[in-house]
């Protein structure tokens, strides 16, 4: 994998807190108080909660902000402008308003989703770089399918430990609309409770899952960087 192709798709973060009474007067101060700041753009009612929409006109760019009794959660998918800390400022500003709001005394876990896109080294085919340089399958190996595979990708799970109170779910596939890219998704759920009065923590887990991809994942996948002719 070449990490000078790194570029970002998505971002989420979910917060689970003790269950909260919501009514319609509390979600309408939220949006209406929002709505210029996020460029909200749509109120769509849940069967457990609301979310709101903004749209980017120019680009495929979704955010969405979600509430519900127990939870927020707060994506930006197909990312074109401002990288993470853009991504945080907006999700900072959200989660102020709503734990004001619901008057939230705690956030008993975070859950984090972070996607990138690259580009495979020695191949411009990311199911052979995957597939046979860093797995070392062969095109013998895979005759008993009896078809070619449209994707393929490993999954790594990294449980916590009595140190490290979070745990990584790790996915790297090529990608379906794109042979040419590596597919890499780090689920993450950290559960140490987070204070009202320390969202930083937030943003500080949202950069460990992120890091976690584009240096350790990438230095895994860079030792497989060998052109074709070399594997064997």
């Amino acid at each position: 994998m070449d990490p000078e192709t790194i570029s970002d798709l998505s971002y989420i973060t979910e917060l689970t807190y003790p269950p909260r009474i919501i009514n319609k007067t509390s979600l309408r101060r939220i949006y209406a108080e929002l709505g210029d700041t996020l460029d909200l753009t749509e109120v769509k009612q849940l069967p457990d909660g609301i979310q709101f929409t903004t749209h980017l006109s120019e680009e495929r760019e979704v955010g969405k902000y979600i509430i519900r009794k127990n939870s927020i959660l707060i994506a930006n998918e197909f990312v074109s402008i401002g990288g993470l800390e853009f991504f945080w400022k907006k999700a900072e500003t959200f989660t102020k308003k709503v734990t004001e709001t619901l008057k939230i005394p705690i956030f008993l876990m975070q859950g984090c989703v972070i996607r990138i896109l690259a580009t495979p080294a020695g191949t411009d085919d990311s199911r052979v770089f995957i597939g046979n340089m860093v797995c070392g399958l062969k095109p013998e190996n895979l005759h008993f399918f009896n078809r070619p595979a449209q994707v393929v990708g490993l999954r790594f799970f990294f449980p916590p430990k009595p140190n490290v109170p979070y745990e990584f779910d790790l996915k790297v596939e090529s990608r379906i609309s794109d042979i040419s890219k590596i597919w890499l998704e780090n689920k993450a759920r950290f559960f140490a409770p987070i204070s009202k009065n320390k969202l930083s923590i937030i943003h500080d887990n949202l950069c460990t899952t992120r890091k976690f991809l584009v240096e350790n994942v990438a230095q895994f996948l860079n030792q497989y960087n060998q052109p074709m002719e070399d594997v064997q």
